[in-house]
């Protein structure tokens, strides 16, 4: 996966990935931009996925639910995540039927994205190092 890193004029962080990975780098930018406990806790996460010391994590953001196994990783955005997390964890009082293949099948590719684990390792690390 190629990405770009730079600082805006302002000397805020921004991260570019091509078109089939652009929700990475507009998460990174508008929800990781700073050095902070979750970036270091996905870093963290990533290290336990490699060594299979764990089978998979999952980060709910403001607007992003970020999934990792050992081998991929999958970022959702906006109405579509919680769509996922409703279906995956329905409640009681839960009306919502629609089944999680349509869902995927009904999503914008925008909406999604997903790369190997070790393309995202990569990618977090240098974007750890760029904003620190």
């Amino acid at each position: 996966m190629e990405y770009e890193f730079k600082q805006d004029i302002t000397g805020d962080a921004l991260a570019t990935c091509p078109s089939e990975y652009e929700l990475f780098g507009v998460w990174l930018t508008d929800e990781v931009n700073q050095l902070n406990p979750q970036l270091l806790e996905i870093s963290r996460a990533i290290n336990s996925l490699i060594e299979k010391q764990i089978k998979s994590k999952e980060f709910k953001h403001q607007n992003y639910i970020l999934r990792m196994n050992q081998y991929e990783v999958e970022l959702v955005y906006g109405e579509i995540a919680e769509d996922l997390d409703r279906v995956e964890n329905p409640s009681e009082e839960d009306d919502f039927t629609l089944s999680y293949p349509n869902l995927i099948n009904d999503t914008e590719s925008s909406s999604m994205t997903g790369c190997g684990l070790s393309d995202f390792s990569k990618l977090i690390q240098e974007w750890i190092e760029f904003i620190s």
